[in-house]
């Protein structure tokens, strides 16, 4: 399940049923639904996920 944060356009944390979190950023290419993986918590906090999240997408 992946919820998405509302603040952040794609970017999102999917929760497994064993209980691991990871922050992912889902994206389009060519209409192709993408998902990259930004890190995991708690190694990872949803702040620099996010920054991270918003940088990538800055990019491109």
């Amino acid at each position: 399940m992946i919820v998405y944060d509302e603040e952040v356009v794609g970017f999102g944390v999917r929760l497994t049923s064993g209980g691991s979190r990871a922050f992912n950023l889902t994206y389009r290419i060519e209409a192709r639904e993408r998902r990259l993986t930004i890190g995991a918590w708690p190694d990872c906090s949803v702040t620099a996920a996010q920054q991270e999240t918003k940088r990538i997408k800055a990019c491109s």
